[in-house]
């Protein structure tokens, strides 16, 4: 699964890092986790090419934390 975040769902251009958009990480997350899910979230960002470890970081920081706040501790 690849997990992204928009501004606006009429525009894939919106992409921004996970967390500041209008997608419910945690709702997603707790769909992923009620089915058992088993494979991997992957981060599909394509923003920012020429500098893109700030919002990479700062989406796996949101993602972990919400995991976090939802009881699953982080393994890193």
């Amino acid at each position: 699964m690849h997990m992204k975040d928009l501004t606006n769902f009429e525009s894939k251009e919106s992409q921004v890092a996970v967390g500041e958009g209008m997608i419910d990480i945690r709702r997603i997350f707790g769909a992923l986790i009620a089915t058992r899910y088993r494979g991997f979230v992957d981060l599909e960002y394509e923003i920012y090419p020429d500098d893109p470890m700030p919002g990479v970081i700062a989406s796996f920081a949101y993602m972990r934390g919400v995991l976090e706040g939802m009881g699953y501790p982080s393994r890193s």
